[in-house]
């Protein structure tokens, strides 16, 4: 019999790459991403504002604008990366699919996922030490993050879909967990440790000037294209590697 399974993710080049590619394919990328990520900014900056002067509902309404509007940057930098310079219009994708909407089914998914399994680990948190306040005495200050990470682990070995999804290829729970097999904590490091490390990013950059929160937000958008990048390229790896074993009593997939 013969297995297939995933090559290992190369995490340093993936990392690597995830600056590079982006940088090698600028003037492109600036082109396509540049009218929504004016509009995202503009949602970002004017989300304060909103809540002030019109209420909860205009902050919700506007939270799920923005929720659609990154789930266009998103789709549109897999699809850049993955498929080349030919697959989005010269100013980006300007219209709603069945794509975006099963984007945003899994990513619904996956944090909801993430929310679920991190309560779940809460409540047997609370169980074992007594109370919840007590998490940070017995765990430190790092409580919270130890707690996320299972919820972090299976959003990661779930996250191809997301790439997976923006390429138009049909896929499911059952064929992330089997393609991401061997993979899991190397996808936890490229979804979730490097987008907490970027995270801090545009907290160096002080002060309280519109033009300098422009810049804090457009800082943040380059740094989250690497962290589309990144996962990305874990899933052209993952799908374009596959390394043959013989039998050994593994499954077949």
């Amino acid at each position: 019999m013969i297995d297939q399974e995933p090559a290992r993710i190369p995490v340093i080049s993936i990392i690597r790459n995830s600056f590079a590619i982006p940088w090698s394919k600028r003037a492109t990328m600036l082109r396509a991403l540049l009218p929504i990520s004016l509009i995202m900014i503009a949602l970002r900056m004017g989300d304060s504002v909103i809540l002030a002067e019109l209420g909860f509902v205009a902050e919700f309404v506007t939270r799920i604008l923005y929720w659609m509007v990154i789930t266009v940057f998103a789709v549109t930098c897999h699809r850049l990366i993955l498929l080349g310079d030919d697959s989005v219009p010269k100013y980006g994708l300007r219209k709603w699919s069945k794509r975006e909407s099963s984007f945003v089914g899994w990513s619904l998914l996956g944090y909801g996922g993430w929310t679920l399994i991190t309560l779940l680990v809460i409540i047997f948190s609370v169980g074992f030490t007594g109370s919840l306040g007590s998490l940070p005495q017995a765990w430190g200050g790092y409580a919270l993050y130890f707690i996320a990470v299972p919820g972090a682990y299976v959003f990661a070995r779930f996250s191809v879909l997301l790439p997976a999804t923006a390429v138009d290829e049909q896929r499911d729970l059952t064929w992330a967990w089997k393609t991401t097999e061997g993979n899991g904590w190397r996808l936890f490091l490229v979804v979730g440790i490097l987008p907490f490390a970027l995270s801090y990013g545009p907290d160096y950059l002080p002060g309280r000037l519109s033009v300098v929160d422009f810049v804090i937000q457009a800082v943040g958008l380059i740094l989250y294209v690497v962290e589309v990048a990144a996962l990305s390229l874990s899933y052209q790896h993952l799908t374009a590697h596959r390394v043959l074993r013989f039998g050994q009593g593994r499954r077949m997939w």
